[in-house]
């Protein structure tokens, strides 16, 4: 029986390396990293089972969540 499953996702070069960066300074892998943010954002919407967001606010959340995590990572990554 399978204990775990796989998502693909696409992102750009400058994306995986960033993740990579990150990943290795938190001394975790790609895939642990996102696993992690996959858990914490369960974990904040867990507790709103009862109130359902319409799938765009869902969607703009993930965007704009997915642009602060590249702005912030571009501004890491240029103190550097």
């Amino acid at each position: 029986m399978k204990r775990t499953e796989k998502v693909e996702i696409r992102v750009s070069l400058e994306e995986k390396q960033t993740l990579s960066n990150l990943a290795k300074l938190e001394g975790e892998s790609v895939s642990g990293l996102i696993r992690g943010l996959v858990e914490k954002y369960m974990a904040l919407n867990a507790a709103s089972t009862t109130r359902r967001l319409p799938k765009w606010q869902i969607g703009l959340g993930l965007v704009t969540a997915a642009l602060i995590g590249h702005l912030l990572t571009a501004f890491l990554v240029h103190l550097h």
